[in-house]
């Protein structure tokens, strides 16, 4: 994909994030048209048997762990890069009363910490996901799920980064298409060896 489009992307998902930290109407519109979708993907990749995920690429309204935190009993943790993301996360989790669901942390996916998670979520906007996703397959637990979101016009990369690991085994995958002319796809896969 061209990195024009993924740069801007990217601002999109940051500048929505940003609105539904500051405005409470856009972020409870927020949260009912994309945590659709995350319910859908709790629903089909039965993530409610999850004790404990790993959510990298939160940004500032941490909108995958407040629907986890709706719809399963997993303890959840939630990383961004982005000091500033961070910041309001935490904030959106305290004003939620989520402390003890959820813990938002600072940090950078080709080197945090993967073991000890079941599940292990990768934002859209979580970058650069090769690295991200070699470094899950090198350091998360056998069996560990993994669920890879991408944009309709970047599968064919996850695509290949499945088809050139055999460490990987691809389950299944859903289309995403809440927002008009929009569509991402959910990759479910899981962690077949060390």
């Amino acid at each position: 994909m061209d990195k024009i489009i993924k740069i801007k992307l990217n601002y999109f998902w940051h500048f929505i994030d940003f609105l539904s930290f500051f405005f409470n109407r856009f972020g409870i519109i927020y949260e009912k048209i994309i945590g659709i979708e995350y319910e859908k993907e709790i629903k089909n990749f039965e993530l409610t048997k999850s004790k404990k995920i790993l959510h990298i690429g939160c940004g500032a309204y941490p909108i995958t762990a407040l629907v986890l935190a709706k719809k399963t009993s997993a303890k959840i943790v939630s990383i961004d890069k982005d000091p500033i993301a961070v910041k309001f996360a935490q904030k959106v989790i305290n004003k939620k009363k989520l402390e003890k669901k959820i813990n938002i942390d600072i940090g950078n996916g080709q080197k945090y910490p993967a073991k000890n998670y079941d599940t292990i979520i990768l934002s859209s906007c979580s970058s650069p996901k090769r690295k991200i996703l070699e470094h899950i397959l090198k350091t998360a637990d056998i069996n560990t799920k993994i669920i890879v979101r991408e944009i309709e016009k970047n599968i064919d990369n996850i695509n290949d980064i499945i088809k050139s690991n055999k460490n990987i085994k691809f389950i299944d995958k859903m289309n995403n298409s809440s927002i008009p002319n929009f569509k991402w796809y959910s990759f479910y896969l899981v962690k077949k060896f060390n």
